[in-house]
């Protein structure tokens, strides 16, 4: 009797095993679909394709990710982002907080080239698809990556590349606009020359108002907008150009006087071709008032004379 006891427990024992070994199994064996991104030939556009990780801790998975990004699939006919003699792993990785450190060697590309704004896009875009990255810092020789300015480049999340509703293309052009933001003491305009890479799958419109947000890079130019202003909508109809913002634009404490947001507005759109007013808009609001002294209901035309030195 106790034999056939001792037996059954044997056998339950067994049992258990088997399905927690198979569970595991089943645990380890999850996988996840992660979108690649590669460069086509002419290196001006991103050329993403679905790949299936093996990986499910962060440092490794990041390292697996960033390593498939150095071979292109045989099916696409495009280059890859990152230089294949650069070597990859989870030691080149740190994460800590929100962000992912990657620590390229020297080999890393020339900053501010096509090729380098698309191996920036491309590591980045496909990095911040791990869950809890929402942020990307670039180190090169051990050095935070400098820009063509000299000045480090902050840490990167996917909304930073202008992108567009491409579903499965982004292509990328480079030109110069000219923006205005405030003088010194936020009493005027200052032009300034900038040049961006975007992708040309959005309007020139949302360019402008994106770089507005994003701020200046040139010394002596301060913000005009908040840097929480989203834009909820850009169009252009019969030469007038009508920017719908969220809320968060009337709450604008930037120390410059009351025109010089609306008109940082509306003479850098005014530089745009095809665009002679600019009416803004809040939300679906076109009754708001600005600093409780502007009312919005009306477009506003280009106005040089706030623009000062």
């Amino acid at each position: 009797m106790i034999r056939k006891i001792v037996v059954c427990f044997m056998l339950i024992f067994m049992c258990v095993s088997l399905m927690t070994a198979c569970r595991r199994g089943t645990e380890n064996s999850e996988s996840k679909v992660y979108q690649l991104y590669y460069s086509n030939k002419n290196q001006t556009k991103l050329l993403q394709t679905e790949y299936e990780a093996e990986e499910n801790d962060r440092l490794s998975l990041a390292a697996e990710l960033l390593t498939q990004l150095k071979i292109v699939p045989e099916d696409l006919s495009a280059l890859s982002v990152i230089p294949f003699n650069v070597d990859l792993n989870d030691e080149t990785l740190k994460f800590e907080g929100n962000i992912m450190s990657i620590y390229f060697d020297s080999t890393y590309p020339s900053v501010g080239s096509i090729e380098e704004i698309l191996c920036r896009a491309a590591v980045v875009k496909t990095l911040s698809q791990i869950d809890d990255i929402d942020f990307v810092s670039f180190y090169v020789a051990g050095n935070p990556l400098i820009d063509a300015k000299g000045k480090p480049v902050d840490v990167m999340s996917a909304s930073d590349f202008l992108e567009g509703t491409g579903d499965k293309v982004n292509t990328f052009q480079k030109t110069t606009l000219k923006l205005y933001f405030a003088n010194e003491t936020g009493t005027h305009l200052v032009s300034t020359s900038n040049e961006v890479i975007y992708d040309t799958n959005m309007s020139m419109e949302t360019v402008v108002i994106t770089q507005l947000i994003n701020g200046p890079e040139t010394e002596g130019a301060y913000p005009t907008l908040p840097k929480d202003t989203k834009i909820l909508s850009v169009a252009t109809r019969d030469n007038i150009c009508y920017v719908k913002l969220n809320s968060k634009f009337l709450e604008n404490n930037l120390e410059v006087s009351d025109h010089i947001p609306i008109y940082s507005i509306v003479n850098s759109l005014s530089e745009v071709s095809n665009i002679n007013k600019v009416q803004i808009l809040i939300n679906e609001r076109k009754d708001a008032m600005f600093r409780d002294s502007i009312s919005l209901n009306v477009p506003f035309e280009r106005d040089l004379d706030y623009i000062g030195e």
